[in-house]
C-alpha cells in the first residue's frame, strides 16, 4: 500500500511539473520531454515547498501546495493558452522507445544488483551498505521533520549542506508512512533513472535524426562509464544527491537552451521559462554543489560567446545567466555556504587524491601524482568524445549547445586540476558528465551521418569493426586493472592511455578502408569517436569488474587536505558503528513509542549515525563526523562539550554530571555497554531498555529537578 501512495504522490508531482513546462514551452513540447520535465520539475517545486512548509503543513505534506495552486491556477492558464492540451509536436517514437527499453532496462538491472546491499532486514553489518547511508537516512527524517535549521544529529544546530535529495526523500516517507531507508535505496533511485533517461532522450531527439541517438545518450546517462577509471557513474545509486540531482541538472540544461533557442528568437515571453530556471537552479544547487557550479560555468561561456559573436540570442542568454547565477547564489548563502570544512574546496595543487586512490599514479612522487591526475583525465575523455566531431563542425562549433556541453566539461576537469578538496574534486567532473553524455551521443550521431554513403563509402560494416574494437579495448583495459603480483592493481594506470592510443589506432586502420573520394581525416576522426564511445558505454562493467581501489599513496599530500577530519581528533568516541541487532532494532522501536518525536536522545556513540537512523529521534550529539565539518565553526566547542557530558554521566552517574543533560532536556540515553564499565545510574536514571547491545536509560522525575 505504501508503495502504491508513493507511485500516486510521484504521478501528482510529475503532472504538476509537466503542466507548467508545457505552459512555459509551448507547442513545441514532445509527450516524452514533458514526462520528464514534469518530474524534475515537479519533485524540484515539490521539495522547496516541503522545506518551506516544516512546521505549518501536516508531517510530509508540504510539497501538496504547488500542485493545489496549479488545480486554482490552470483554467486561467489554458483559457489564455486554448491549445497547451491539444498541440504537441511529433515525437518519433521508434527510436525514443528502443533508447528507453535499453536505457532503463540497463538502470532498472544496475538497481536490482544494487539492492542486494540494502536488504530489508532487522540486523545486518554496515558495512555491506554504503558507509554513508544511516547518514542518509536520519538526514531525511531531520529535514522531513525539523527543517533545515535544526538538526536530529545535534539539536539546535544546523548543518550546511547540499540537502535537497535528502528533503525529498524525507517528505515522501513521510507522506506514505514507511522509513525514508526505503525511500533512498527503492524509490529514489527509480525516479532519478526515469527522470534523466526521459530527459536525455527528448533532449537529443531535438538535437539529432540518428536512429541510435537517443539510445547512446541514455546508455552513457545510465551505464557509461571513465575508462580505466573507476569513479565514473553518473547515476550513482549509493549517492542519493548525485541521482537525484543528475535529473535536476539536466532538466536545467535544457531549460536554458530553450530559453533562447528558436522559439525564443521570436521574442516569445520569457518569463515562464526564466521562473522555470530559477526553480531548477535553486533545486541543483541545493541538491548537489558540484553540479550547479559547472552549469553555471558551462552556460557563463555561452553568454559570452553570445556577446562576443553577437548572436541573435545574446541578449536572453545573459538575462536568463542572470536568473542563474541569482538562483546559485541565494541558495548557496541561505543553506549551503559557511560550514566548518569550508576551506575544504580551496585552491591548491594538482596534489589530491582524486587519482591516487584509483590507483593511477604511475610513481608515488610528487610527479606521478601529477600525472596520475592528468591520467584520469584522459579516463573521462572517452565519455566526451563524441563532443570533439562537434567542435570541429564549423556548423555546430558555436552553438549555444556545443559551447554549454564544452563549457561544463572545462569547467569539471578544471576542479580536478587545481582544487584541493581530494576525491571531492571528481564530483565537479563527474556531474559535467551528465549533459556532456548527450552531447557526445549527438556528436557521434552526427559523425556517422557525415560519413555516411553518398561521401564515397559504406560505413556500417567498418563501424561494426570499431565497436568490435571498443569492447575488445576495454576487455584489455579491465585486464591491466587487475594485472600484478596477488592481482594488485599496480598497472591500474596504463589503463586510460592504452584506451586513448588504440582507439586512436584503430580509428586510423580503419579508415584506411575509405575510398580515397571518402573523407578520411573525417572518417578516421568518427570511428575514432565510435571506439572511445564503445568503451564508455562499457564503464560500469569495466567498474564493477575492477574490483576496490588502490592503497592511497602515503607522500605528497599535505595534512591540511584533511582538516574537515581535525575538528573531530579530540572527541572521546572515535569509532565507526559496523552493525546492528535485533535488539538494537527493539531498543529504538521503544523510542519511536516513547519519546515524542521532538524528544532528545543523548549517546555514547556519537562517532555515527545508527541510534538517529533507527530511532528518528534528535540528538543531544551524534555523527560528530559530519556535525563537525557541516555545521558552522562556532558550534564545533559546543560539540565537544555535549559529547564529553554525555560521557561523564554514563562514565560517573552524579548530580554534577546529570545537571548538563537535564539543563538540556535529555529525555533518554542510549547507551552501548561496550563503551563503558558503569552499569548502575540509580537514582539518576533507570534502565528502562535492557539487551546485550544496548541499555536505553530514562532520567527519573527526581534527577532533573
Amino acid at each position: 500500500m505504501s508503495v502504491l501512495l508513493a507511485l500516486a504522490i510521484v504521478v501528482v508531482q510529475a503532472a504538476t511539473g509537466a503542466f507548467w513546462w508545457r505552459a512555459a514551452r509551448g507547442p513545441s513540447v514532445r509527450v516524452l520531454e514533458a514526462a520528464g520535465m514534469g518530474l524534475a520539475l515537479g519533485t524540484a517545486v515539490a521539495t522547496l515547498s516541503g522545506v518551506l512548509l516544516v512546521g505549518v503543513a501536516p508531517a510530509g505534506w508540504g510539497w501538496l501546495l504547488p500542485t493545489l495552486v496549479t488545480l486554482v491556477a490552470a483554467p486561467f492558464v489554458i483559457r489564455r493558452s486554448p491549445g497547451m492540451l491539444r498541440t504537441w509536436r511529433a515525437t518519433a517514437w521508434r527510436p525514443a522507445l528502443m533508447a528507453l527499453v535499453v536505457s532503463l532496462g540497463l538502470g532498472l538491472a544496475s538497481i536490482a544488483v544494487n539492492l542486494r546491499n540494502y536488504p530489508l532486514q532487522s540486523s545486518g553489518v554496515i558495512s555491506t551498505y554504503h558507509p554513508d547511508m544511516p547518514f542518509f537516512e536520519a538526514f531525511a527524517t531531520s529535514l522531513a521533520r525539523f527543517g533545515p535549521g535544526d538538526s536530529i544529529f545535534m539539536a539546535g544546530a544546523e548543518l550546511r549542506y547540499h540537502w535537497f535529495s535528502y528533503a525529498w526523500a524525507g517528505q515522501l516517507a513521510e507522506s506514505v508512512g514507511t522509513g525514508p531507508f526505503v525511500v533512498l535505496t527503492r524509490i529514489l533511485p527509480v525516479v532519478a533513472l526515469v527522470g534523466a533517461v526521459l530527459i536525455a532522450v527528448a533532449w537529443t531527439q531535438r538535437l539529432s535524426r540518428g536512429f541510435w541517438a537517443p539510445t547512446l545518450a541514455g546508455v552513457l546517462i545510465v551505464f557509461g562509464g571513465y575508462v580505466g577509471a573507476s569513479y565514473g557513474t553518473i547515476l550513482n545509486f549509493d549517492s542519493p544527491s548525485q541521482a537525484l540531482t543528475t535529473m535536476w541538472m539536466l532538466g536545467l540544461c535544457l531549460a536554458l537552451l530553450a530559453a533562447i533557442g528558436r522559439r525564443a528568437a521570436r521574442r516569445t515571453p520569457l518569463a515562464g521559462m526564466l521562473a522555470v530556471i530559477g526553480v531548477l537552479a535553486v533545486a541543483t544547487t541545493g541538491g548537489k554543489i558540484n553540479s550547479a557550479a559547472v552549469v553555471l560555468a558551462g552556460f557563463g561561456l555561452v553568454a559570452l560567446v553570445g556577446l562576443i559573436r553577437r548572436e541573435a540570442w545574446a541578449a536572453r542568454s545573459w538575462g536568463a545567466l542572470a536568473v542563474l547565477v541569482i538562483a546559485f547564489g541565494a541558495t548557496y548563502v541561505a543553506w549551503v555556504s559557511g560550514p566548518a570544512q569550508a576551506d575544504n574546496f580551496g585552491v591548491g595543487s594538482l596534489l589530491n587524491r582524486a587519482s591516487s586512490v584509483q590507483g593511477l599514479n604511475p610513481s608515488a612522487t610528487s610527479w606521478g601524482i601529477v600525472a596520475g591526475t592528468l591520467i584520469l583525465g584522459i579516463a573521462m575523455l572517452p565519455r566526451w568524445a563524441g563532443v570533439a566531431w562537434l567542435v570541429a563542425s564549423p556548423r555546430s562549433r558555436w552553438q549555444p549547445f556545443t559551447v554549454l556541453s564544452v563549457g561544463t566539461g572545462a569547467a569539471g576537469l578544471m576542479a580536478l586540476l587545481v582544487l584541493s578538496g581530494g576525491m571531492n574534486d571528481t564530483w565537479f567532473a563527474l556531474s559535467a558528465s551528465a549533459p556532456l553524455s548527450v552531447a557526445s551521443a549527438v556528436g557521434l550521431s552526427r559523425a556517422v551521418q557525415a560519413t555516411a554513403p553518398g561521401r564515397g563509402w559504406r560505413p556500417a560494416p567498418i563501424v561494426v569493426a570499431a565497436v568490435v574494437s571498443g569492447v575488445l579495448l576495454a576487455a584489455v583495459v579491465l585486464a591491466l586493472w587487475s594485472f600484478g603480483p596477488d592481482s594488485s592493481p599496480t598497472l591500474r594506470w596504463l589503463g586510460p592511455l592504452v584506451a586513448l592510443g588504440g582507439a586512436i589506432l584503430v580509428g586510423a586502420l580503419l579508415a584506411r578502408r575509405v575510398p580515397p573520394t571518402g573523407r578520411r581525416r573525417a572518417a578516421g576522426l568518427a570511428l575514432t569517436l565510435v571506439v572511445l564511445v564503445t568503451m564508455a558505454g562499457l564503464g560500469r562493467v569495466l567498474s564493477v569488474g575492477a574490483g576496490g581501489f588502490a592503497v592511497q599513496a602515503e607522500t605528497g599530500f599535505s595534512p591540511s587536505e584533511f582538516r574537515p577530519f581535525e575538528l573531530v581528533t579530540t572527541a572521546i568516541d572515535q569509532r565507526l558503528e559496523n552493525s546492528w541487532s535485533p535488539g538494537q532494532v527493539r531498543a529504538a522501536d521503544w523510542l519511536r513509542q516513547n519519546v515524542a518525536r521532538d524528544g532528545l536522545v543523548a549517546t555514547n556513540m556519537a562517532y555515527g549515525s545508527l541510534v538517529p537512523a533507527l530511532s528518528g529521534r534528535p540528538m543531544y550529539v551524534s555523527e560528530i563526523r559530519y556535525v563537525g565539518a557541516f555545521a558552522r565553526p562556532d558550534r564545533i566547542d559546543e560539540l565537544l562539550a555535549r559529547e564529553a557530558a554525555t560521557w561523564a554521566f554514563i562514565d560517573s552517574p552524579s548530580d554534577a554530571t546529570a545537571a548538563p543533560l537535564c539543563a538540556a532536556g535529555v529525555d533518554a540515553i542510549w547507551v552501548d555497554p561496550a563503551r563503558t564499565s558503569s552499569r548502575d545510574w540509580e537514582p539518576w536514571a533507570t534502565p528502562v531498555v535492557v539487551e546485550d547491545d544496548v541499555i536505553v536509560l530514562r532520567f527519573s522525575d527526581s534527577a532533573c529537578r
